[in-house]
């Protein structure tokens, strides 16, 4: 005795149903095997496919595409109202002067503060030289340290 499988049982439809159209075969496999519509018609293109049964898989139609229309080219665009004035070269001339003097201003402000932080730095760096005590002053004449004394 062989055993009845969902298989079996599709492919003994589809040999007893050659003759007959894929969308006609579909409701039997269906109703055989308890089967969804997607189910059915998979199993279907499969036998068929492989050659377990015989059948006829419809081809399907590609889809037409619709041509669509050639784009028409761009208008020209149009200049806008509210745009900037243009400046006379005087103008220029006088901004450009502007903007070199507050270069230079920034300029000599950051060259005198490197030179106090190097002016800093080097005070800082000189070694204290510790005056004599009983040495007598430079500026001082010999009378007047007698006269200190």
């Amino acid at each position: 005795m062989t055993k009845l499988t969902k298989q079996k049982i599709f492919l003994d439809i589809m040999t007893a149903n050659a003759d007959k159209s894929m969308a006609e075969v579909i409701p039997l496999l269906m109703a055989a095997n308890d089967w969804k519509e997607g189910i059915a018609i998979g199993a279907y293109r499969w036998a068929v496919r492989e050659g377990r049964a015989p059948g006829v898989v419809p081809v399907r139609a590609k889809a037409v595409k619709a041509e669509k229309a050639p784009k028409a080219p761009a208008a020209p665009k149009a200049p806008k109202a509210d745009a900037k004035p243009t400046k006379t070269p005087e103008e220029i001339a006088a901004i450009k002067a502007a903007n070199l003097a507050r270069l230079k201003e920034v300029n000599d402000r950051r060259k005198a503060k490197k030179a106090e932080e190097k002016a800093a730095k080097e005070s800082a760096e000189a070694p204290m030289v510790e005056a004599d005590p009983f040495a007598a002053p430079a500026s001082l004449t010999a009378d007047e340290v007698a006269a200190l004394v």
